[in-house]
């Protein structure tokens, strides 16, 4: 009775159990099935609703749940720096104001990481939404990051167990970061439009780069969430204009507290 309201809007507890009596009856007659009473019914509601998102909670948690496969979880493994570079695409919990504009705008992450070695290879911060452009730049850098003014780029990701390396020698002179490089052979990514355009294939098939597409329902194929999840709550929870995960999280006006241009 309730896979029927797993894409649905949250149910009404008390309508629920009026439609199941008049299910009841119409299956096997009035009066034939005893009801239990309104409270018994509650409380049978809220053995239902345990893990499923049915009742309480958010109702895109309810699909999430549903969606997810009845086998056990597989993981994807990697044997050497390069072999998969997983990208993905995540909006900020914080507002940042568009330098050239002067707007208030919403932060888009494009970030690549090596499977191996847990390595961000490539990152590219964009206003409002990412395009397939951003891609192709975190894919470039990936392969060739930026480099110091007066020197090479870092030492090849993964090869030593430990490296003590000077924390200046890590950003060039603006004070961008000098993130590490990897041999990439492989990207995984999911579903999304940018991932999916002429413009990244052209891409990767310049970079000789295969591409690798996340299967649905299957997060241990592209883990990424606990990276963002550490970056928003570590972070960015710190900085004026975090506006939270959602709407039910947001303060009032966030927007005015923001000062931090996009850049």
């Amino acid at each position: 009775m309730l896979a029927k309201y797993t894409k649905a809007s949250r149910p009404v507890r008390n309508l629920v159990l009026l439609e199941i009596e008049e299910h009841l009856a119409e299956s096997y007659g009035p009066g034939v099935v005893t009801v239990p009473a309104r409270t018994m019914g509650y409380e049978l509601l809220a053995e239902l609703n345990k893990g499923t998102n049915a009742f309480t909670g958010s109702t895109k948690g309810k699909r999430s749940i549903a969606n997810r496969p009845t086998g056990v979880y597989g993981r994807l493994r990697a044997t050497r720096p390069g072999e998969y570079v997983v990208l993905d695409t995540n909006r900020l919990d914080v507002f940042a104001m568009e330098p050239v504009t002067c707007r208030w705008v919403q932060c888009d992450l494009t970030i690549g990481l090596d499977l191996y070695s847990r390595a961000i290879t490539g990152l590219r911060l964009t206003p409002v939404s990412t395009k397939s452009v951003d891609v192709a730049a975190v894919l470039f850098e990936t392969i060739h990051p930026r480099q110091a003014d007066g020197g090479g780029p870092l030492p090849y990701v993964g090869v030593p167990s430990a490296v003590v390396v000077d924390a200046e020698k890590l950003v060039d002179a603006r004070g961008r970061p000098l993130l590490p490089s990897v041999a990439t052979e492989t990207i995984v990514y999911d579903h999304g439009s940018i991932y999916l355009s002429n413009h990244i294939r052209s891409v990767c098939a310049k970079l000789d780069i295969s591409l690798q597409p996340a299967r649905p329902y299957t997060p241990t194929d592209k883990p990424l969430e606990r990276w963002f999840k550490t970056l928003n709550e570590g972070l960015l929870a710190a900085l004026p204009g975090y506006k939270g995960p959602d709407v039910h999280g947001r303060g009032e006006a966030v927007e005015s507290q923001a000062f931090y241009f996009l850049h």
